[in-house]
């Protein structure tokens, strides 16, 4: 009975997480937190990161999906559904999708669902919301600092790349290596406007 209970207590939760995902439409509108008026340009990357591992050692390591889009004159962007797609063993999504949101001047915002879910349909708590972006305010540094956050999290899109080479017009001097190194991640991918 011991030996079942301890078996029963280590099986990683996605022993019982559906065999095959699927992904609801995503929309949204993305707006200047001062003025209100809609962004255009904004690099929205999505992302269903898998969850994987075991008990204590588990954590997030490679995307199921990954997507990117631009917001459009009305700081609008959607993606559009997808599935299925098969889970990989021993992984799940959990706070999927996440979205990442970058212009260049502003501060990045990176939105998650707020539970986790099991759900073999996948929905995000984002859709059909208005999301404010802040302009960034700051010294180089932390500038710098916030760009090799968004570097981490990027899933290495074009776009967005792109995006965060267009910084280096002011910070270059401060990081002059972080921005090689993006220039030669964004010129290996190709974009495709």
């Amino acid at each position: 009975m011991r030996l079942f209970l301890l078996l029963a207590m280590m099986l990683p939760s996605c022993v019982f997480a559906p065999p095959f995902y699927w992904s609801e439409a995503i929309h949204a509108r993305v707006i200047d937190a001062e003025t209100g008026q809609p962004i255009e340009g904004v690099v929205v990357v999505a992302d269903w990161k898998l969850y994987g591992g075991g008990i204590g050692h588990g954590g997030h390591h490679r995307a199921l999906f990954v997507e990117e889009t631009l917001t459009d004159a009305n700081g609008e962007f959607a993606f559009g559904k997808w599935g299925p797609r098969r889970r990989p063993a021993y992984a799940v999504l959990d706070t999927a999708p996440r979205l990442l949101l970058f212009k260049r001047g502003y501060q990045h915002r990176f939105l998650s669902n707020a539970a986790d879910s099991n759900a073999a349909v996948r929905r995000s708590d984002w859709t059909a919301s208005t999301v404010q972006l802040q302009r960034f305010v700051g010294t180089g540094a932390e500038r710098v600092d916030a760009l090799r956050t968004v570097l981490s999290l990027s899933e290495l899109q074009p776009r967005l790349l792109n995006e965060i080479d267009k910084e280096s017009e002011f910070y270059r001097r401060i990081a002059p290596a972080f921005f090689d190194h993006v220039r030669h991640l964004a010129t290996d991918s190709e974009v495709h406007p």
